[in-house]
């Protein structure tokens, strides 16, 4: 990659393979930069190679087919999934910027981690024995679609489940063992994520629901009235802490929903994982976790809107179904697992 022109298809194979030796969790490349890796939530020069705008266009035809190419056009983004060797797998995305067309990968295990393996929190094991929405929140790259895998593992093994996840694009693939796992990509196997949810509630015969994203009223209106039929939702909601994934669903709302929207998430809402990785002692990270459980401390909170209240809480319990994310700094620091501590 030194030498020479970026030919496409397989140089782009050649750089995921490298990152993924790297233990890569990303890829970047944008015209006139050289190509960027992030490891272990760090981001790192790759290779000495300087990347053209006219090398990612060439990326860009080799792998967006010529019937979806009016799509990147008028959204100036488009997104695919792509495995490579038979063992990495990617989430590829192309999208414009005043630099000019970038693309950003995403390398995902072919075969998702357990829990144990993830260090997830205890708790989440009640959550899905549970009903209602279960939601995994925290900023980018901190692992949130490799949680919601792991909770779709677990069922896989240890229950007899239909599960359904509707997904934009595919990351995971999941092998049926106990369960009968489901994939609807978004925008190929049904239009948008609310059409999935629709689908679902005209009659599909299902036990959990996995939703990559909520990003919208009438999407999470479609969640709610799953969880109040009696299926089990997993989903997403980016946000720094329990009560910004709170807020966050609410001001999907207008402002005069505020209250019913709390009202419906007393009813609804099993919990919320907030997650983030610290750097391990040893090397790699750890997850650090802010945890609400809907229990009856709580319920009548949420129900009446009140946040700070909802903060205090998880402040002084420090338990394993409440916890603040700065208390749960603290136990990995006390277990000698966190190479410092945020107060």
């Amino acid at each position: 990659m030194k030498d020479g022109s970026f030919s496409g298809l397989l140089q782009l194979q050649e750089v995921i393979r490298k990152a993924y030796e790297c233990k890569a969790s990303g890829i970047t490349m944008a015209p006139d930069s050289n190509v960027m890796i992030r490891v272990n939530g760090k981001l790192r020069v790759m290779d000495d190679y300087v990347i053209t705008e006219d090398d990612i266009i060439q990326i860009c035809l080799d792998y967006i087919k010529k019937d979806v190419q009016d799509k990147y056009t008028t959204r100036k983004s488009y997104s695919i999934s792509l495995v490579v060797d038979n063992k990495i797998r990617v989430r590829l995305q192309f999208y414009d910027s005043y630099n000019g067309m970038c693309i950003s990968c995403k390398l995902v295990p072919t075969v998702p981690k357990t829990m144990e393996e993830l260090a997830i929190p205890p708790v989440i094991q009640q959550w899905i024995s549970g009903s209602g929405i279960t939601v995994v929140s925290g900023l980018a790259d901190t692992g949130k679609t490799t949680t919601l895998s792991a909770i779709v593992d677990y069922i896989n093994t240890n229950m007899v489940e239909k599960v359904i996840i509707l997904e934009d694009p595919v990351e995971y693939q999941h092998r049926n063992k106990m369960s009968l796992i489901l994939t609807r990509e978004v925008g190929t196997n049904t239009p948008t994520y609310t059409d999935g949810l629709r689908d679902i509630l005209r009659g599909e015969d299902v036990d959990t629901v996995v939703v990559g994203a909520v990003r919208n009223a009438q999407t999470m209106e479609s969640v709610f009235a799953i969880a109040e039929s009696g299926i089990r939702v997993f989903t997403v909601i980016p946000a720094p802490s329990v009560v910004g994934a709170i807020e966050r669903i609410a001001n999907m709302f207008p402002l005069s929903d505020y209250e019913r929207v709390c009202r419906r998430l007393s009813t609804t809402l099993n919990g919320i994982l907030v997650q983030k990785l610290l750097p391990k002692l040893g090397g790699g990270r750890v997850l650090a976790a802010e945890i609400f459980t809907n229990v009856e401390v709580t319920n009548h909170l949420l129900h009446d809107g009140k946040m700070k209240e909802i903060n205090n809480e998880l402040d002084t319990r420090g338990a394993a179904d409440l916890c603040s994310m700065r208390e749960y700094e603290k136990k990995l620091e006390e277990q000698g697992l966190v190479l410092y501590h945020t107060s």
